[in-house]
């Protein structure tokens, strides 16, 4: 039963991340899809983040690595997503300044 979750859920995610960056897919489809998927990926960094959190009480070690492994999970996603981001923003500009370089 699990490998059908985990089959099933691997192909919703990897279909949403080939569809997010097809341009024939319209873009009514790739903004929810890609909504979809910063909020899974923010649902857990932050379930981590809550269990080291509060596991700090009763085991600390355990507690502060959780807690710092769910910090390095966040800075590299948000480093992942605003290079994206950029690339996104840089590839929708350079058609416009090609025409104005003419």
């Amino acid at each position: 039963m699990e490998f059908i979750g985990e089959f099933i859920t691997e192909m919703v995610f990897e279909g949403a991340s080939e569809a997010i960056h097809s341009k024939r897919i319209p873009k009514y489809i790739r903004y929810p899809l890609t909504a979809m998927v910063i909020l899974f990926v923010v649902t857990i960094i932050s379930a981590v983040i809550t269990a080291g959190l509060s596991m700090l009480s009763t085991h600390i070690l355990c507690g502060v690595l959780l807690t710092l492994f769910g910090t390095l999970m966040a800075s590299l996603a948000s480093k992942h997503f605003s290079a994206e981001l950029r690339a996104l923003r840089e590839e929708h500009s350079a058609p416009a300044n090609e025409d104005r370089a003419e």
